[in-house]
């Protein structure tokens, strides 16, 4: 979406199967095999840095990881935008959140665990705090 938009843009993952798909729909864009804790990217290499619905599936250490590195490649003036789950604040997102159990238990035990750890430590908001993003 980015490049359509006139942007430049990379992705890394760690899946192959994805990075297959993504080169499918995009065979123009830099699509590499790496950890998003360690981009093979130089420091501030980007203006933006997008980490969307992957956070929650990480074990604590690799979210901060992500945060770490999501910061160092966009340094000083960069932006990061972070989407994943929130906690909720109402009864209509309290039920939402219960929906999302299910496929979150379905994608498998570690998943699931590493999901209930993500929103017990208050999701994202709390991992934005604690790397100074907010």
């Amino acid at each position: 979406m980015l490049a359509d938009m006139g942007c430049q843009a990379a992705g890394v993952d760690l899946s192959p199967a994805m990075l297959d798909q993504a080169r499918r729909n995009r065979p123009d864009l830099d699509f590499r095999l790496a950890d998003a804790a360690a981009a093979p990217f130089p420091d501030a290499a980007f203006d933006l840095c997008v980490v969307s619905l992957a956070l929650h599936e990480m074990p604590s250490a690799g979210r901060d990881g992500v945060m770490t590195e999501a910061k160092r490649l966009v340094g000083e003036t960069g932006r990061i935008i972070a989407v994943d789950y929130v906690m909720p604040r109402n009864v209509v997102d309290r039920a939402v959140h219960l929906l999302t159990r299910l496929p979150e238990r379905l994608a498998g035990r570690e998943h699931y665990r590493n999901y209930l750890d993500f929103m017990r430590r208050r999701a994202l908001y709390a991992l934005l705090v604690r790397h100074q993003l907010l």
